[in-house]
């Protein structure tokens, strides 16, 4: 005997289990970036902080390579730490499309970066890496200011759809407020040293940390201009 109704349900059941798969892969990726939150709580500086992001958002985002940059708004410039050497790589922020996405907060998703006319080629020549596809959201802190940008470059299977995008910017949120914590306990930590109190500074710099939100930069200024003296200052929202 023939059932229509029956029939109508399955044939639409492999939709049904495919989005059920979807949601629960969703949810599994949002559950990580918990983990990762837990994680950044316990950094105190921004290279350890940036190797720990890049090391989960790679499998988080399942790619081949993740960038991080911070947003010099002074220089106009994007500058990463290089996790090996320990030095600090300073690009252009009027290039690229990282550099886009740190002027505009624009999302950018490129299908085939040597299409897009905003593909900052150089790189990939010096490196002889070959970029594919890329995702590069804004890091914003809490007042929506762009301090940096993460890159998730060369997916692994496929290219990168609105759900990579959630992901990868809600991970990026987080981010930017565990960076900024990083930059003040850093300024806190060397103002409290000794080094600090006898005017060495052990190789620590403002320079090496500004261009954050504004309200960053406001303070590593009074910072220079008080240093050296006994007064106590006090910091507030």
């Amino acid at each position: 005997m023939w059932y229509p109704v029956a029939k109508g349900i399955g044939r639409n059941q492999p939709v049904q289990n495919s989005t059920t798969l979807n949601e629960s892969h969703r949810a599994d990726r949002l559950r990580a970036i918990l983990g990762i939150c837990r994680q950044m709580t316990s950094v105190r500086d921004v290279p350890t902080l940036q190797e720990l992001i890049v090391k989960e958002a790679k499998t988080l985002m399942g790619v081949d390579r993740v960038s991080i940059f911070l947003f010099d708004r002074e220089r106009c410039e994007l500058w990463s730490v290089i996790s090996q050497e320990k030095k600090i790589m300073r690009l252009d922020a009027r290039l690229g499309i990282a550099g886009k996405v740190a002027l505009t907060g624009d999302t950018i998703n490129v299908a085939d970066a040597y299409d897009h006319p905003l593909f900052y080629k150089d790189m990939d020549l010096q490196t002889g890496y070959r970029t594919r596809t890329l995702l590069a959201v804004a890091l914003r802190n809490l007042k929506g200011e762009v301090i940096g940008v993460c890159e998730a470059i060369n997916k692994n299977q496929g290219a990168f759809n609105d759900e990579d995008i959630e992901i990868l910017e809600t991970l990026a949120a987080h981010a930017a407020d565990a960076f900024e914590t990083a930059q003040f306990r850093q300024l806190i930590e060397a103002e409290r040293s000794p080094s600090s109190a006898n005017g060495s500074r052990s190789g620590f710099s403002t320079q090496n940390i500004i261009g954050m939100s504004h309200r960053t930069q406001a303070i590593i200024r009074l910072i220079d201009q008080i240093r050296g003296s006994s007064v106590d200052v006090l910091i507030q929202d």
